[in-house]
């Protein structure tokens, strides 16, 4: 049972006319509780949002897609998925 979303992590990308991008990483956080760990989770699904909450395809490590308008994106930064 998804238990809630968290920010995982944050990245910078670049369009192809070179303009910047931050991009968040959330993931689902999922209840994986027992008896003997009645708090325990996990983590789930990830999904990747630009900062104003457009969802974001992730192609292959550094090439994303603004799935609203299609823009394709790349990144270098160490933090990328």
């Amino acid at each position: 049972m998804l238990k809630s979303v968290r920010h995982k992590q944050s990245f910078n990308a670049t369009d192809d006319q070179g303009h910047s991008h931050k991009l968040h990483v959330f993931v689902d956080i999922i209840d994986a509780s027992t008896r003997d760990d009645p708090h325990a989770e996990e983590e789930g699904l990830k999904s990747i949002r630009t900062g104003d909450g457009s969802a974001v395809n992730y192609l292959e490590k550094g090439k994303y897609q603004i799935v609203s308008t299609g823009q394709m994106l790349s990144s270098n930064d160490p933090n990328a998925l």
